[in-house]
């Protein structure tokens, strides 16, 4: 399959732009009803990611590894350690996962970035579907 490197290139800005934002959202946030729509947003980003990474590696594009200095974490409210709703064992993939995608951006393999952010797109997205039928925020005050 031929692809145009420009096209691929622009495909993988855009899907940085609408991750970073996804992460932004996550960053300061407060533990609200907006929590579930905040991971499905990242899972949205996360499988962008996935998919703009497949076509790099289609196109025969590479990665520059990045270097992952002390702990990887997304956002403080995603970090473990903090009260975090849902069950457990979604977290404890979650946290999974995000290892997983340190490991992939301080490799060179567009193959387990793909992985990678299909898992995290998997398990936030598993975590928002549960949590919109079943969290409510605690009441501060």
């Amino acid at each position: 399959m031929q692809v145009e490197v420009a096209s691929i290139v622009e495909r993988m800005q855009a899907a940085g732009r609408n991750w970073e934002s996804a992460l932004d959202a996550h960053a300061l946030a407060p533990p609200d009803a907006d929590f579930p729509a905040r991971l499905s947003a990242l899972s949205e980003a996360a499988a962008e990611q996935a998919a703009a990474f497949e076509l790099a590696a289609q196109g025969g594009l590479g990665w520059r590894s990045r270097s992952i200095d002390g702990e990887f974490r997304l956002a403080p409210e995603l970090t473990p350690g903090m009260t975090r709703p849902g069950r457990q064992e979604l977290w404890d993939r979650f946290d999974g996962a995000v290892a997983g995608l340190a490991t992939a951006l301080s490799g060179s393999s567009l193959d387990e970035l793909t992985a990678a952010f299909s898992e995290l797109a998997d398990v936030s997205g598993t975590l928002a579907s549960e949590l919109r039928s079943s969290w409510r925020p605690a009441r501060v005050g």
